[in-house]
Formats: structure tokens, C-alpha cells, sequence
């Protein structure tokens, strides 16, 4: 029987065989092809440990990251941070987003 409390239209647990249905949640596994995109990102600065990045439309959000971390998955120093333009694939969850496969990308111009 299919969950009726979970938001999601699959279960994100599982990509193997989307024919099944997910022992916990009772919701049908999610096929190969997932609903994440890739999403590119311009570093705008860095405060302490904190890098602030944003989407290339300079009306986007501001978001925040640890900055260690996202040298780290870029492997890049972390003093170099502003003013890169990284991607990486942001794909949506139960609560919030995945954000994973991080690569450095060349400057966008607009």
C-alpha cells in the first residue's frame, strides 16, 4: 500500500529497480533519471570560514557554505575561493536538497 504522509511521488531511497515498491516507505523506487540538475555558482567572498556564493544573476540569493569544505570539494585552497565559478549537482530531497559531484567550471559572462 502507498504511503499517504510522504510528500515525495518516489521513494529516494533506492534507484535500482523502479518496478518495486520501497519496504519502508511503501513508495515506487525512483528510476536512473533523477529530477536533480546541474546548478552553476559564482564564489562572491569569503568572511572567516564562511564563502557566500550565488547563481550568475546578480539578483539570485545569497547562500552560504562552509568554506573549508567547499575548497576541499573543489580542490582548490580555500584562500582562492573568491571569485571562482564552481558547479555541482543539486538534486531536491525530502527536506531541503543533495548537493554533490562538485567541479570548478570557467568564468561566465553575461
Amino acid at each position: 500500500m502507498r504511503s499517504t504522509h510522504n510528500p515525495l511521488e518516489f521513494c529516494p531511497m533506492t534507484r535500482h529497480d523502479p518496478e518495486s515498491l520501497c519496504g519502508i516507505c511503501g513508495m515506487p523506487h525512483v528510476a536512473e533519471a533523477t529530477h536533480g540538475e546541474r546548478v552553476v555558482y559564482f564564489v562572491v567572498t569569503k568572511r572567516g570560514g564562511v564563502a557566500h556564493f550565488r547563481e550568475p544573476d546578480p539578483e539570485a540569493k545569497v547562500r552560504r557554505t562552509d568554506a573549508a569544505i567547499l575548497a576541499f570539494q573543489l580542490g582548490v585552497d580555500e584562500s582562492s575561493l573568491p571569485g571562482r565559478w564552481f558547479s555541482c549537482w543539486v538534486e531536491p530531497a525530502e527536506y531541503g536538497v543533495f548537493e554533490s559531484d562538485f567541479r570548478l567550471e570557467e568564468p561566465q559572462h553575461s
